[in-house]
């Protein structure tokens, strides 16, 4: 049965650009009401005074739910509406139109650090700082020893935070704020906090609050982390839904959006043929799922097959055939290699089979062709083939990799039959 902790309908957030400035009349003037109304008419005769007023729809008729021990993320770029979700979220602003409501207690990761005094220690702006938050006192005293080994901070803690690295100063702010006692936790570019070591510490909290049974909210611009931690996800543009699914889709969409000059995938792709005084050419590239049926989209799992067709213009000893497949970031997931062979001058065919299980995203295929330790042909960025979902999404507890080895491992029982 679902359990939702937010819930939003048809929520929008719209700002003023370049609105009028109003006088606001002194008390005299609202009693007497004429000097008010001069001042108007004034304003108004005064050409170029005033700037036309604009409407800016920052997040507009989106309707989502978090439910309870979900991690729901959101993506999109810059200026497409994500923070401001968070916003009205936590009451910070007021929705234009909609409502958005929450169940439980709410903590805000938005502004790291906004309320640390430069002057005072570590130690007092932790306590400080955790009871602006929302935690008592008593609260923040039982969890400090947690907040400051998160952090890393130890040895400075008596120290004020003005001589803290910038590093130091966020780390500890986030610390606290990642250690209060919520139902719901808000987040705002959690991989953006501190070092890698760090941002790793902070991802293993935000999976540590799933497993405890809170909820969160992640707004974020890493697909790596939103594969990682998200059950669900939004992806955003000009404030507006453009998909709401799971964690692979909304980040595949995100990267093919994201990505100038992204080609649609294909079942049969004409290659280039190379230059003029190379051995090798391409000729064409054919993508098949496992029965032999022409594709440009494989569901993650099942096996898959290529069939390279190219030509050489001489007898070439020790030939190799390669296939590269690897993501649009330019990240290499896997080689296909053909067996070494000694061929004429003539037109061949490879075949290759994928076996591995890849995660669902877009694929790019690259084209090469070796005699020995000699390139003879390359075709990089040839095609690109789209990993799709194979069955219903479904929630991994799990940090997922480029390669989904599911059911591989068979778990007995060591107490007997």
């Amino acid at each position: 049965m679902a359990d939702p902790v937010v819930r939003a309908e048809r929520l929008g957030k719209r700002y003023s650009i370049g609105a009028r400035l109003v006088r606001r009349p002194t008390l005299r003037e609202a009693l007497a009401g004429l000097p008010g109304r001069s001042w108007r008419a004034i304003l108004r005769r005064a050409p170029g005074r005033l700037a036309a007023e604009t409407d800016l729809w920052a997040v507009r008729d989106l309707t989502f739910a978090l439910q309870r021990g979900e991690i729901l993320g959101i993506l999109g770029a810059n200026g497409c509406g994500k923070t401001t979700v968070l916003r009205m979220a936590s009451g910070i602003t007021e929705p234009t139109e909609g409502w958005i409501a929450t169940r439980g207690r709410v903590a805000t990761l938005l502004e790291v650090g906004a309320g640390f005094h430069p002057d005072l220690t570590g130690r007092e702006n932790v306590l400080l700082s955790g009871i602006v938050l929302g935690m008592r006192a008593a609260a923040v005293r039982r969890r400090f020893d947690e907040i400051v080994e998160f952090a890393g901070v130890s040895r400075l803690i008596d120290t004020p935070v003005k001589h803290y690295s910038s590093g130091m100063y966020v780390r500890l702010a986030f610390s606290v704020a990642a250690h209060l006692e919520a139902d719901i936790l808000l987040v705002d570019e959690v991989v953006a906090v501190g070092d890698l070591e760090f941002q790793e510490k902070c991802l293993a909290r935000m999976g540590a609050a799933r497993d405890e049974g809170r909820s969160v909210i992640l707004v974020t611009h890493s697909v790596s982390a939103l594969r990682r931690l998200c059950t669900r996800a939004l992806l955003l543009e000009n404030g507006r839904l453009a998909f709401e699914g799971s964690a692979d889709g909304a980040a595949r969409r995100y990267e093919g959006r994201s990505t100038p000059g992204r080609r649609s995938p294909q079942s049969v792709v004409k290659l280039p043929g190379g230059t003029p005084d190379a051995a090798g050419r391409g000729i064409e590239l054919r993508i098949f799922d496992d029965l032999g049926a022409p594709v440009a989209s494989i569901p993650a799992g099942p096996p898959w097959r290529l069939r390279l067709e190219f030509e050489l213009d001489r007898a070439m000893p020790d030939v190799l055939a390669a296939l590269t497949l690897g993501r649009v970031d330019g990240t290499t997931v896997l080689s296909l290699l053909s067996a070494r062979s000694a061929l004429d001058r003539g037109r061949y065919q490879a075949d290759f089979r994928c076996e591995v299980p890849l995660t669902p995203t877009d694929i790019v295929i690259g084209v090469e062709l070796w005699s020995g330790d000699r390139p003879i042909y390359r075709a990089e960025d040839a095609a690109v083939v789209e990993i799709t979902e194979a069955e219903p999404p479904r929630a991994l507890p799990v940090r997922r990799g480029f390669v989904l080895g599911t059911g591989v491992a068979e778990i007995r029982s060591l107490d007997g039959p």
